[in-house]
């Protein structure tokens, strides 16, 4: 298992995220030679349930001309 510093860890981070990625290996945080926390890669259920979270993201969006007109009835209701 790999260990590395906070300060190597952020000068690396997207290295390591790549390694992570590609070995499936865990990674050691340190500070002053304590591990603090540990990186470890995502399985393909995180990854789906990821995925699943934000179905609309991606999607283009369309907006009606008459977006902010009020719907018809509004005008009645809001009469004294």
């Amino acid at each position: 298992m790999k260990r590395l510093s906070v300060s190597e860890a952020r000068r690396l981070l997207p290295q390591i995220l790549g390694e992570l990625r590609d070995k499936q290996e865990p990674v050691i945080i340190t500070r002053r030679g304590k591990a603090l926390g540990k990186l470890v890669p995502c399985t393909e259920e995180e990854l789906a349930g990821a995925k699943r979270t934000l179905p609309l993201r991606g999607l283009p969006i369309h907006l009606s001309e008459d977006f902010d007109e009020p719907l018809e009835g509004e005008w009645e209701a809001l009469a004294p």
